[in-house]
């Protein structure tokens, strides 16, 4: 069966084929993310804002990995579009208010962000870019999901660390969870 990204992308979201960037790809989720997308076929771009982050990343699983510290978003795009010249088909977004920008410059047309956080609870979005791009924006909050939904993604994680994911490193495994 197709890996389903519904714990950190978006709800039936294909990504086999597709360009997927994993914002923040360094942190728990994120690591999961990359690993999640890299199972599911996708080529995956990770950014990160250091070169510890940098292994993290590439240990997840990414394909190519962008630091993005003190770096102006003019300098980011140059450096994806130039690996990726038709921009990206999906963004999982950490930062959605400090991302937004730079996800906007960087998704093809008909893309998706799939956006799990932001430090802003009412950020700015630039609305007309993203119209004429026909950008969806999903908006996941894990509290939300319904238990099939919870079911796949723990399957997903599941299989994904059955198949050897470098994403973590597992020192003790105190008990199994599997949900009904």
């Amino acid at each position: 069966t197709p890996v389903r990204i519904a714990s950190l992308a978006a709800p039936r979201l294909k990504v086999d084929q597709k360009t997927v960037m994993v914002q923040g790809a360094a942190g728990a989720v994120g690591c999961c993310a990359v690993g999640l997308a890299r199972l599911a076929g996708a080529r995956v771009f990770a950014t990160v804002r250091s070169e510890a982050d940098a292994l993290l990343a590439r240990r997840a699983g990414a394909h190519e990995v962008l630091r993005t510290d003190g770096r102006l978003i003019p300098e980011i795009v140059r450096d994806v579009r130039a690996l990726a010249p038709e921009g990206l088909d999906h963004v999982v977004e950490v930062a959605f208010d400090a991302n937004i920008e730079l996800d906007t410059e960087l998704l093809a047309q008909g893309a998706s962000i799939a956006a799990y956080a932001t430090s802003r609870p009412n950020p700015a979005i630039p609305f007309w870019p993203l119209l004429f791009k026909n950008i969806r924006i999903h908006f996941v909050g894990s509290d939300d999901f319904s238990p099939e939904a919870r079911r796949a993604a723990t399957q997903d994680v599941n299989r994904m660390l059955q198949t050897g994911s470098p994403g973590f490193t597992i020192e003790e495994y105190l008990w199994t969870f599997n949900m009904p």
